[in-house]
């Protein structure tokens, strides 16, 4: 089995855009200029390679600030 199917086994409940817009909305304003693969990879424990891997596949902009 690969990683990337690995991960998806794992992440399968959490839409990373669901996740994504919640913890935006969670945020305190300090953190609303973070990259969106920033905030993947720290909701997801993730290393930027898979941050970046998984807001692509999900169809999310990683360098998008809000």
């Amino acid at each position: 089995m690969t990683a990337p199917d690995e991960l998806d086994q794992a992440l399968a409940k959490y839409h990373p855009g669901y996740v994504l817009a919640n913890t935006r909305r969670l945020l305190a304003r300090k953190h609303m200029k973070r990259p969106n693969w920033v905030i993947v990879m720290d909701i997801y424990g993730l290393g930027s390679t898979y941050a970046h891997w998984l807001c692509q596949r999900y169809g999310i902009d990683p360098y998008a600030t809000a």
